[in-house]
């Protein structure tokens, strides 16, 4: 069986990433825009999760005033279902709490069927909608927030 960790995201990472990022999106990121948010790394949450020194998951955010944006998380295709986004989503806000953030908010495509209900099993309520907000279909996103649970 394979074992997993989390740990940030690094420089080197990228080429592995790059190869998710296909796997998983229309449109992946670049690898400039990933190497720009590691240097951001001070404001932000930007985890792999790694299974036998194979990236299999990451997620990318931002500490914004009390609230952490997802960016982006991605799992390969055939590790979906186990726990890797989730664990994840878990870590990302964790970090964020240390910067005082009250709420989790993303968007996700309205077609992603699969992201919104694993969203929704998160606790994730719809908020909002962003008008043709992926530009290379002009598909609208739905907005979509979570208050942070903080423990005591």
């Amino acid at each position: 069986m394979r074992e997993g960790r989390i740990r940030s995201m690094l420089e080197e990472d990228i080429p592995a990433i790059m190869q998710l990022e296909k796997e998983c999106f229309p449109v992946p990121w670049t690898e400039d825009m990933f190497r720009c948010q590691i240097m951001l790394g001070d404001v932000s949450a930007n985890l792999v999760y790694a299974e036998d020194d194979a990236i299999t998951g990451y997620v990318v955010s931002w500490f914004g005033v009390e609230e952490l944006h997802i960016l982006s998380i991605g799992v390969k295709p055939e590790r979906r279902g186990r726990g890797i986004a989730e664990n994840l989503m878990d870590e990302a806000i964790r970090r964020s709490m240390k910067n005082r953030c009250k709420k989790v908010i993303l968007e996700v495509r309205r077609s992603n069927s699969r992201a919104r209900k694993f969203y929704q099993k998160l606790g994730f309520r719809h908020i909002g909608v962003r008008k043709k907000y992926y530009s290379e279909n002009a598909e609208d996103a739905l907005v979509l927030e979570k208050d942070i649970e903080i423990s005591t």
